[in-house]
């Protein structure tokens, strides 16, 4: 941006692809020292398009569990761009590759990409029953046919969760040297790379034994919900009266889950705590199902809780003193 004369917030629309013009393209083409065409299509005149790929999209090249440092967040987020750009172009590719239309650059892409997902056999076995599987040559690519053919008719939000269940990405994303880190921002960025059920997960997981205050003062929730995490029905067995009022000075005001609800789905508390069936076995759901176990109420009302403290913190606090009475 000094080197142009222009501002910062007009390099972050570039980086973002918008509002370059072809002036200031060949000012970086000489400063850079590569062709227009180079630039444009991101990749150098010599490059294969392995060697491309190695370069752009191969995760080895971040050391994510060391470079978590506030003054390091460029190359964080860069990461985890790349993890959903890797995910994004899987799946997009997925249906191309089950029926064998890929060939060239386009398969080689897809191969490249395949090293971070790992075919879920148990998924497998628990849609086919089929034991017999290595006398098939062509199994998880018949698999995916199958799935496709049976979500052909769907929304592209029902497809795409389907299509999510055949394929773990194992690649470890340093989930919990971001989370020992305290950083925010980095925080931030994992949750943008996270699915839909891993966000809600994590949620689930922070809230445990909580109360509202401490959602509104502790900054990580913030950014959790910020995300579009869900907050989920948990289920309650309250006994007498004076169990309820136990629990609510301990931890707040824990709402039971909608009769319906639990009448449809296997919850269970074991130990003071909860089982959200779809927490961990979201696969034997649709996506439907799933949006059944949201809780739409409590979840605006965490985010009122944060957006209060954050933008009125006069009526925030009269609001945790209304719920205390």
């Amino acid at each position: 941006s000094k080197k142009l004369g222009i501002s910062k917030a007009a390099v972050s629309k570039w980086e973002n692809g918008y509002d370059i013009s072809v002036d200031h393209l060949y000012a970086l083409s000489k400063i850079y020292d590569v062709s227009m065409e180079e630039m444009c299509n991101g990749a150098f005149k010599d490059e294969d398009e392995y060697e491309f790929l190695k370069r752009n999209c191969d995760l080895q090249n971040y050391d994510i569990k060391s470079e978590i440092k506030a003054n390091n967040m460029e190359k964080i987020k860069e990461f985890f761009d790349c993890c959903s750009f890797i995910r994004k172009c899987f799946f997009e590719l997925l249906p191309k590759w089950a029926y064998n239309e890929l060939e060239g650059i386009q398969l080689e892409k897809f191969n490249f990409f395949k090293q971070y997902f790992e075919f879920d056999e148990r998924y497998y076995m628990f849609k086919i029953n089929e034991f017999n599987k290595n006398y098939i040559s062509n199994y998880e690519k018949d698999f995916v046919k199958k799935i496709i053919n049976e979500t052909k008719n769907l929304k592209r939000d029902d497809q795409k969760w389907e299509l999510s269940k055949i394929y773990n990405f194992t690649y470890d994303i340093g989930q919990k040297e971001v989370c020992e880190s305290n950083n925010m921002t980095a925080l931030g960025y994992m949750l943008s790379f996270f699915s839909q059920i891993e966000k809600d997960r994590f949620l689930f997981v922070n809230l445990n034994g909580r109360t509202a205050k401490e959602v509104g003062e502790l900054p990580f929730f913030s950014v959790i919900l910020n995300s579009g995490a869900n907050k989920l029905y948990e289920k309650t067995n309250f006994g007498e009266t004076y169990e309820r009022e136990m629990i609510n000075l301990f931890v707040g005001d824990v709402r039971e889950i909608k009769k319906s609800i639990a009448d449809t789905h296997q919850y269970s508390v074991l130990g003071g705590e909860t089982n959200i069936p779809i927490l961990n076995n979201w696969k034997i759901f649709s996506y439907k199902e799933y949006l059944s176990f949201v809780d739409e109420k409590e979840t605006n009302f965490l985010k009122d809780i944060i957006k209060l403290r954050e933008s009125d913190p006069l009526n925030y606090y009269k609001k945790l003193q209304n719920m205390d009475k």
